[in-house]
């Protein structure tokens, strides 16, 4: 009789023939791959995501394909994968991206005995072309928006217990949902615990098209987590800051104009934030700029 795993790891996908095969051969290479689950959910994929999966089953006995058609979104396919999981703990990374060495078993040592660890990012393995965006995540000692920690969504780890008593990801929102889930896990008391030697090699979006779209995208939900969170104690930025982070984007449009994509991807970052910011508080009429 086979024994069921422990762990399970979970990979929500949408259109990941490109980079999953990199990430499925960087698992394949951990030590301890052989007694942990892969779950990869397929979330509506329309390009060889789906055959690339049973194409990598003949080398990963433990490699399973879990479908999401349902709905399009990673809070949606990142449940789907966690209620299909067998093990007693679910990690989550991206299909984007690529596990360091050693990732697994660190992860694993993190979390015995724990609810709750985020891995460490490594993001300049993967992004030595393309634009650069800035990415600050340093564990969970660092506040979110002035206000908690958080374990990030690519490099996360939750036993069965405290994602259940959360009720995984809230599904309504398409992004910033680690921030959200790593909140309320800490309001029902689980402590949040950081692996820095369970490291995921991050990759940036390749376009600063693709870079404006992803920031734009986080910030917008951001006024939505003030509107849940504000009476737990998430503070608004002051108005000074406000001011300056506008009075910013104003004298330094001419980085656009720079030949140099550093500065473009700066300016370009700042004012997506930015717009990202009022178009949501706009939608979800809170005010959080």
């Amino acid at each position: 009789m086979e024994r069921r795993p422990e762990f399970s790891i979970v990979i929500a996908t949408y259109n990941a023939a490109s980079t999953l095969g990199e990430q499925l051969d960087a698992l394949l290479a951990q030590e301890c791959a052989d007694s942990v689950e892969v779950l990869v959910v397929d979330n509506r994929s329309t390009d060889d995501t789906v055959g690339l999966v049973g194409r990598y089953r003949e080398r990963m006995p433990h490699l399973r394909l879990v479908t999401a058609p349902e709905r399009q979104g990673k809070a949606y396919a990142a449940n789907i994968g966690a209620r299909a999981a067998l093990g007693d703990y679910q990690i989550f990374i991206d299909a984007d991206d690529v596990v360091a060495p050693g990732w697994l078993a660190a992860m694993i040592a993190a979390l015995r005995g724990r609810h709750a660890v985020a891995g460490a990012i490594d993001a300049k393995t993967l992004n030595q072309s393309g634009p650069n965006r800035p990415f600050g995540y340093r564990g969970v000692e660092h506040k979110a928006l002035g206000f908690l920690p958080y374990l990030i969504g690519c490099n996360m780890g939750l036993s069965r217990e405290a994602y259940e008593a959360v009720g995984g990801y809230d599904e309504s929102l398409p992004r910033s949902e680690d921030f959200d889930l790593s909140w309320r896990l800490q309001l029902k008391g689980y402590e949040l615990h950081y692996a820095p030697d369970a490291v995921v090699r991050y990759r940036h979006r390749p376009s600063l098209d693709d870079l404006w779209d992803q920031i734009y995208g986080y910030a917008f939900y951001y006024p939505l987590l003030y509107k849940r969170f504000a009476a737990y104690g998430m503070p608004r930025s002051s108005a000074r800051k406000v001011l300056d982070k506008y009075l910013w984007l104003i004298a330094h449009i001419y980085y656009l104009k720079r030949h140099d994509e550093g500065w473009k991807t700066k300016w370009l970052y700042e004012a997506a934030y930015a717009w990202g910011l009022v178009r949501g508080s706009l939608h979800y009429r809170v005010l959080y700029l």
